[in-house]
């Protein structure tokens, strides 16, 4: 077809808001010449090759037939940003050579597909070729079975690598490969690590080459067991791994999310005065352990703030899981909606407080400090 008689401009901001909808995208890419572009620089920025999320086919024939299509149309790869595989199948092809063209690659998703075996999946796809692209800096493992000793040697191409996810990695087997490892020097700036073995932390920031000093994102999401098994443990690794990391950054976090109970308050091994947002996710789920334990710490945490904060967004979630009745947390809010008001608090803009449970929905405090400062709060 001819090209649109609306400006080039307008067509593109249309075709913007339609990036997450792959079906009118395509319709978009048949209109006419000039929507075509705009059309497949978001149809092809997050590829996929999962069977589950292509509802047939198998991982291989996926991926065949996205190397038969950049090999008819090379242009395509230019646009490809984001790219999920499972390196643990096996390929029909010779595909290091078409990884080659992804030369704007800029995050390598990995994630078992089949819930296969495990095998080192460093001996199937050439993945190791992908992270030697120039422009990758994001890598995520995870969901499925990997094992951290078969994820490590592949890190070896890693040295431009920035941002590192691990989503329910399994801890064992890194002990094998640990005396045989030499990383390269990875500098990461964001380290996130959601449902992972308690033991994953520590190891990583003692891998040489792997350098935790820089972080500006912290994320720890230990899950209810790991989290239950850390709160047991009190003075005992994980706490004091999360600590010794949270004190070897060097004044570069801006954000940070826990799900762990450390044994002192925050501002005593972090400047949370430096941090844009705060995100805590208490879980009750030991008797002897009231969530008003949680709730003086991190009073005590914004207590600590005595200068002038930079903090933005502030998250605070209770779980709890006990049977007993859910206690009132009054005077605990009424102290945190102080806190959060006060004047070295004054780049706060959002603060999410929620507080579910098994056994009854507590009462929602008002915030009446915070809403009159005109801070947005979502409480329930």
């Amino acid at each position: 077809m001819p090209g649109s008689e609306l400006p080039q401009e307008l067509v593109d901001i249309v075709i913007n808001e339609l990036q997450n909808d792959a079906a009118a995208l395509r319709a978009c890419s048949l209109v006419c010449r000039s929507w075509v572009p705009t059309s497949q620089r978001h149809l092809f920025r997050y590829i996929s090759l999962a069977p589950s999320y292509h509802k047939r086919g198998t991982h291989s024939a996926f991926l065949s037939k996205f190397h038969a299509l950049l090999a008819t149309s090379p242009h395509l790869s230019h646009n490809v940003r984001t790219l999920e595989l499972d390196p643990s199948r096996t390929a029909e092809i010779d595909i290091e050579p078409f990884f080659t063209h992804l030369r704007r690659l800029e995050e390598i998703r990995i994630v078992d597909f089949e819930e296969a075996p495990m095998f080192p999946f460093e001996r199937r796809l050439p993945f190791h070729s992908l992270l030697t692209l120039p422009n990758v800096t994001r890598l995520k493992i995870g969901p499925g079975g990997w094992y951290l000793g078969d994820v490590l040697p592949c890190l070896r191409n890693g040295g431009r690598l920035k941002d590192i996810a691990f989503q329910d990695v399994i801890f064992e087997g890194y002990e094998a490969c640990a005396t045989l490892l030499r990383l390269p020097e990875i500098h990461l700036e964001s380290l996130r690590i959601d449902r992972g073995f308690v033991g994953l932390l520590g190891d990583l920031n003692e891998i040489p080459g792997m350098d935790l000093r820089k972080l500006k994102r912290l994320e720890v999401l230990m899950g209810v067991r790991n989290a239950q098994t850390s709160v047991r443990w009190r003075n005992r690794f994980p706490i004091g791994t999360i600590q010794d990391v949270l004190k070897g950054i060097e004044g570069t976090l801006e954000h940070l999310s826990l799900d762990v109970f450390l044994n002192e308050p925050l501002h005593n091994v972090v400047d949370i005065a430096r941090l844009r947002s705060l995100s805590i996710h208490i879980r009750w789920y030991v008797s002897e352990l009231s969530p008003r334990i949680w709730l003086d710490w991190i009073i005590a945490s914004l207590r600590g703030i005595k200068k002038p904060s930079m903090m933005e967004v502030v998250n605070l979630r209770i779980t709890t899981y006990a049977d007993d009745a859910v206690p009132d947390f009054a005077s605990e809010w009424a102290c945190l909606d102080e806190l959060l008001a006060r004047p070295v608090m004054a780049q706060l803009r959002r603060v999410n407080i929620v507080h579910d449970s098994e056994v009854a929905v507590p009462d929602i405090p008002t915030w009446l400090c915070l809403k009159k400062k005109g801070v947005l709060v979502n409480s329930w």
